[in-house]
């Protein structure tokens, strides 16, 4: 309610929300095929997996910033977010052990579908922000065909990207469950 109060006040248009929303309906369709009384498990899978990837993107982003007060900023950032990730973890390491079966297992696929989506680049900001320069559909599709759709460049990035949650679930034993460890 309050960002719709300040974007009215301050006359801004949402025109970013379509563009967004396909990746955050993702998201919300995680473990939907499970009882309803799983859902924290679905919550539980997307907390742990954008909380410890989260540092690795900002420490990549940091990289190629020279402005020093924007480094500062996003360093600033990254400890908070490295917080984040230190207790999400802790409390996966805590808390798997005492998880039913059932509950690991339903856990373990709803972590591969949080993994496959989060480690997806983010190209519908990329239709976003590339219209807005003049750029058609057409091609910003081609530019990102070229660039992400080949198996190689997915399975590389997914690896990298996501190389903190995979050895967290590693350590924790996610992967002895055959079905999580087959999905994976």
């Amino acid at each position: 309610v309050l960002i719709s109060q300040i974007m009215d006040y301050f006359n801004i248009k949402d025109d970013m929300s379509p563009y967004i929303k396909k990746f955050f309906n993702k998201i919300d369709d995680i473990g939907k095929k499970n009882e309803k009384k799983f859902s924290y498990l679905s919550n539980l899978s997307n907390v742990v997996v954008s909380e410890s990837m989260i540092c690795q993107d900002i420490s990549k982003e940091m990289k190629g910033i020279v402005y020093e007060p924007i480094r500062i900023m996003f360093k600033d950032h990254m400890h908070d977010e490295y917080f984040h990730a230190n207790f999400f973890g802790t409390l996966f390491k805590i808390l798997w052990p005492q998880l039913s079966q059932e509950e690991q297992e339903i856990l373990g696929l709803n972590l591969y579908e949080s993994i496959s989506i989060f480690a997806e680049p983010r190209t519908d900001i990329y239709f976003y922000s590339l219209s807005k320069l003049g750029f058609t559909q057409e091609f910003i599709s081609k530019c990102i065909d070229e660039t992400y759709n080949n198996d190689e460049w997915k399975v590389i990035n997914a690896k990298k990207k996501m190389s903190h949650p995979l050895n967290l679930l590693k350590s924790c034993g996610v992967f002895e469950i055959p079905s999580v460890g087959k999905k994976f």
